[in-house]
């Protein structure tokens, strides 16, 4: 591999497919690299998870995120004084993954993609269902170390417990709120 950036035209962000080619990307962290190269692919087809990929016109992956339901302890979930009455584990979608390719790192792109995940987190909520409220209360992300953590609290996720300072969540509530964010992601 070089250390050449990386100066080409991106697409915008798509499911991943078959014909990505993602065996030249490097996050510089492995469990991401190991995800994309790995599993992406088949989790996306059997849907244990909404892979989404961001890629050039050749193919070639320059940064994805990877959602997936779950849930999350209230005490993570939820501040103290929306706590009263929650069920025990909170339903969530979960941020599972987002990596960017150290070629095109420092471009934003990292928030670019968070913010597609966030309108993509959105989309799904508005879904009508019945007449139901969506089946899941809050997005949730496990940060890898304490400089991811800083990213996504940048961003309006926070941590509720303690012990457990990269677990940090937002409420759908919160993030339908927020919007603009999201709104100006999905549109590029």
């Amino acid at each position: 591999m070089t250390s050449d950036p990386w100066s080409g035209r991106l697409l915008p962000p798509s499911a991943i497919e078959l014909g990505h080619a993602v065996s030249r990307f490097d996050s510089r962290e492995p469990s991401i690299d190991d995800f994309l190269r790995n599993h992406a692919l088949k989790n996306h087809q059997v849907q244990y998870s909404l892979v989404v990929v961001l890629a050039d016109e050749a193919g070639e992956v320059f940064g994805y995120y990877a959602l997936t339901y779950g849930s999350i302890a209230r005490s993570a979930a939820l501040p103290r004084r929306y706590r009263h009455g929650a069920p025990v584990e909170i339903p969530a979608i979960i941020l599972a993954r987002l990596g960017v390719d150290r070629r095109v790192q420092g471009r934003g792109i990292g928030k670019d993609l968070l913010g597609h995940a966030i309108g993509t987190v959105l989309w799904i909520a508005e879904q009508p269902i019945a007449n139901a409220s969506p089946p899941f209360a809050v997005m949730a992300i496990k940060a890898l170390d304490e400089a991811r953590a800083a990213f996504y609290a940048k961003h309006g996720f926070q941590s509720f417990d303690a012990t457990k300072p990269l677990d940090l969540v937002r409420r759908i509530k919160d993030l339908a709120a927020d919007k603009a964010l999201a709104t100006a992601m999905l549109s590029r």
